[in-house]
């Protein structure tokens, strides 16, 4: 009975603290229970940033099985420099990369996210972005991105027997990504026996994209023995 009760105590104390606002490591508190019904808040860079990195860490497990947002202003990252050139100290990491794939529902209400700058080298694939490219990194099978548009520029670089997605929304996407717009450039140079997979909306796509635009340039430049493919669509 003992056990009984201090089973159901610690069930309760789980709940109520996945139901308390989430701060990061920048104590930035996110408004919102990060459920569909009652989305996190995100209006600034710092509220965006802040949630990239708790949905990076891993640390925090969300009970509905995914982190759910809404933004309520458009967002400047502060990417990109009067010149079109990118910004190392405003470098964006791909939302939901590698174990900590975005499984959630990411709203964006019409409003811009600008100044992305991704920049990834290839590499091994313990906590290497450069994999899987773009705003978002990988979008899980529940995941729905929607109403969103994105402005900026994502690039990956890699070497020999890499391959690496990237695209403008997404690296990869399994999810749905509805009524959304990337405008800026998608690039991936490469060199020996590497590929690349480059998209304006998503490097690779095994999942519906509908009433998308991409007003961007897209390149894919290797060397030697490299070979560059299209992004990968599912059959029609």
């Amino acid at each position: 009975m003992k056990a009984k009760r201090m089973l159901t105590l610690l069930l309760c104390l789980l709940l109520c603290l996945c139901l308390l606002p989430v701060a990061g490591a920048g104590a930035v508190t996110l408004q919102g229970a990060g459920t569909e019904e009652d989305p996190y808040l995100i209006g600034t860079a710092e509220e965006l940033r802040t949630f990239a990195e708790i949905v990076n860490s891993g640390v925090i497990i969300p009970m509905n099985g995914g982190f759910c947002v809404r933004l309520t202003e458009d967002i400047d990252l502060g990417g990109i420099d009067e010149e079109g050139n990118g910004i190392d100290a405003n470098r964006w990491t791909p939302l939901g990369m590698n174990a900590f794939n975005y499984t959630g529902v990411f709203d964006g209400g019409g409003h811009t996210v600008s100044g992305i700058y991704v920049h990834a080298e290839g590499g091994d694939d313990g906590g290497n972005p450069g994999k899987c490219c773009g705003f978002f990194g990988f979008l899980s099978e529940e995941a729905k991105v929607r109403d969103l548009c994105l402005k900026g520029s994502v690039t990956v670089a890699l070497t020999d027997e890499d391959e690496a997605c990237v695209g403008g929304v997404a690296g990869i996407s399994t999810g749905e990504i509805t009524g959304c717009r990337f405008t800026g450039s998608v690039s991936g140079t490469g060199k020996g026996n590497c590929s690349i997979f480059a998209g304006g909306i998503a490097g690779e796509c095994t999942a519906e994209i509908t009433d998308c635009r991409a007003d961007c340039s897209i390149e894919a430049a290797v060397e030697a023995t490299a070979r560059t493919t299209p992004a990968k669509t599912p059959e029609r």
